[in-house]
């Protein structure tokens, strides 16, 4: 069973009340607590947010040597970053890891591009050859996968389906110009969730299998897609049936009729389809990313989708704003695109910021952003337990006060997703020992969000 989030710091045998230090009211005597209560009162006043020691202190971070190769991969996922613009590159660099981080977060394109415009002699010719290697394996996995959606489209389409391409499939469709430009793991289709099970029979006559290493279909009844698919033909991609666009019991008011009412059509591979409106899409991402993801994985490809959007012309953040205010979903969109601000230079201008703010005060949100920087860039040695990690995100997102009452992204399909994560039975004297060096972590993790 689940600890209460806000009561305890979940792997302390002395029980280390949150309240204490980081009380989400703001009305303890802790240091957090503090700083969220000196902002309750009023809203700060729209202006600049660059400035500041919180500011300068994140600066500082990106800069550092610790984060420069995952700084430079998400500086990459802006689209006209130029070179003046990322961590520079030289001896101190650990180019096995920046190889690492480029694959984990399907930048390898971005990351090789950039290289080819920095010139000759950048970097070691081996790593610049492994890249190369790295390149052409998404590349060809992600042809196959273009080239199979479209057959997959093709079957749905001649029995008289509609199809919403999701996600990164959508852009690619449409914005990218190809699944190559645009990397993902697998492709979501939304469609009429009465013809679910009819959709998901033609597509396993069209080569496509259960994945044998998912649960069975019947953890799946309740979710928002049928169990995903795998190719059968070689390019290790799975495809997802959506039934709705977000997982069954999620507490955003985003109704499918005004979702699929507001599609617009496309062409994909000589085939009509619908991809989300803008609006929704930039919305579909921030909640994706800052609520299903917890905003720990998934940062890469949401600010390149965003900033893709706004190089568009298709980001109308005066649409964006009210939107995501009756979604409730301000606190997931300012967090997105905080962060996408921060770590890629996304322009999001300054009084958007402010309207989709959470209550609280800008000190309390600069160490909040610091911690989820921190997450992202994923080299920090010092990591929270899930207990804290939780109730850092609970104090960013507000659930309370955007109306998400008790549901939480961990406790929605916890069937399957208990069934998904494997059970690693422990002796009590390993689970002691992981509580004591969890709580200790987390102390210290919330020192250096403090005071450094």
């Amino acid at each position: 069973m689940t600890t209460p989030l806000h009561t305890r710091v979940g792997d302390a045998g002395m029980k280390l009340r949150i309240a204490e230090a980081i009380a989400p009211d703001g009305n303890s005597p802790g240091p957090l607590g503090r700083i969220m209560a000196e902002g309750t009162a009023t809203r700060a006043p729209r202006r600049s947010r660059e400035g500041g020691a919180g500011r300068d202190s994140l600066a500082r971070l990106l800069a550092g040597e610790r984060h420069r190769e995952a700084s430079l991969i998400f500086r990459l996922a802006r689209t006209g970053n130029d070179a003046a613009q990322c961590p520079p590159l030289g001896a101190a660099t650990d180019w096995p890891q920046l190889l690492q981080i480029a694959w984990d977060e399907g930048a390898v394109g971005a990351l090789r591009e950039h290289w080819r415009m920095a010139g000759p002699g950048a970097v070691p010719l081996d790593i610049d050859r492994r890249l190369a290697c790295l390149a052409l394996d998404r590349e060809l996995r992600m042809r196959m996968l273009e080239q199979r959606t479209r057959e997959s489209i093709a079957v749905l389409a001649s029995a008289g389906l509609d199809v919403a391409l999701l996600k990164g499939a959508g852009l690619a469709a449409t914005l990218y110009g190809s699944f190559a430009a645009r990397p993902m793991k697998d492709v979501d289709l939304l469609i009429d969730p009465d013809r679910a099970e009819e959709a998901k029979r033609l597509m396993m006559a069209a080569g496509w299998e259960r994945d044998r290493g998912l649960p069975d279909d019947e953890l799946y009844l309740g979710h928002h897609h049928l169990a995903p698919l795998i190719d059968s033909r070689g390019s290790r991609s799975r495809l997802e049936l959506h039934r709705t666009l977000l997982p069954t019991g999620h507490p955003f008011a985003l109704s499918m009729e005004e979702l699929w009412d507001g599609m617009r059509p496309a062409d994909f591979g000589g085939h009509r389809v619908l991809v989300l409106d803008p609006t929704h899409h930039a919305l579909h991402i921030a909640i994706h990313f800052a609520w299903s993801h917890i905003m720990r994985v998934g940062g890469w490809h949401a600010f390149r989708d965003l900033a893709t959007l706004q190089g568009a012309g298709l980001l109308d953040w005066e649409a964006l704003v009210p939107a995501a205010v009756r979604a409730r979903a301000a606190s997931c969109c300012y967090w997105t695109l905080t962060l996408a601000r921060r770590m890629t230079g996304l322009p999001v201008p300054d009084d958007v910021l402010a309207e989709l703010a959470p209550a609280g005060s800008r000190a309390l949100r600069d160490r909040l952003e610091r911690h989820f920087v921190h997450v992202l860039l994923r080299r920090d040695a010092t990591r929270p337990s899930v207990g804290l990690d939780r109730a850092l995100w609970n104090m960013a997102i507000q659930p309370q006060r955007q109306g998400h009452g008790d549901i939480r992204p961990w406790v929605v399909s916890l069937e399957l997703t208990a069934a998904r994560v494997p059970h690693v039975p422990m002796t009590l004297g390993d689970r002691a020992l992981r509580r004591v060096t969890r709580t200790a972590r987390s102390s210290a993790y919330i020192a250096r969000l403090l005071w450094n």
